[in-house]
This record gives structure tokens, C-alpha cells and sequence, in this order.
């Protein structure tokens, strides 16, 4: 019966671990898109307004999903680094 019962919570565990590890890669997956994405709108906007100082830098480092979704859809529309406060600020 123990036996049973080990091998039991050894496969219950190995199936943990594996979905675990599942769920981990695809966080990962995510957070690295996220900070690629943020990376090369930070390298499109200083090519595109010339300059962004270390703050503006910070605050699209620091913005979350939703912010970074409105900053890439209104790209077009910056042309200073006030426009990208105001999107982050609205």
C-alpha cells in the first residue's frame, strides 16, 4: 500500500513540477516580449524626437501593459517628449 501511495505522489509531483515549469516559461515568455517591446520604443522614439532624457526612459521602463499599448498605437502622433508624458499621465 505505501508503495502505491508513493508512486502516486512521485507522479503527483513530477505533474506539478511540469506545469510549473510550463506556467514559468510562458511568464517569462511574456515579461521578455513586454521588455522588448519596451526597448525598441524607447530606441523608435529617440530616433524619431532625437532625445529622451533619463527620466522619460524610466517612466516607459517603468509603464505597465496598458500604458505601453497606448504609447505604441499613438507612436505617430509623438513628437516630444511632453506627448508622451500627457499619454502616460492620461
Amino acid at each position: 500500500m505505501c508503495t502505491s501511495l508513493d508512486l502516486f505522489a512521485k507522479r503527483n509531483r513530477k505533474a506539478g513540477f511540469n506545469e510549473g515549469k510550463n506556467v514559468g516559461k510562458k511568464v517569462g515568455l511574456d515579461i521578455g516580449k513586454r521588455e522588448g517591446k519596451k526597448t525598441m520604443l524607447i530606441e523608435l522614439l529617440k530616433t524619431k524626437i532625437g532625445y529622451l532624457s533619463k527620466e522619460t526612459i524610466q517612466l516607459i521602463r517603468n509603464c505597465n501593459r496598458k500604458e505601453l499599448e497606448q504609447l505604441t498605437k499613438q507612436f505617430v502622433m509623438i513628437n516630444s517628449q511632453e506627448d508622451i508624458l500627457e499619454i502616460l499621465h492620461s
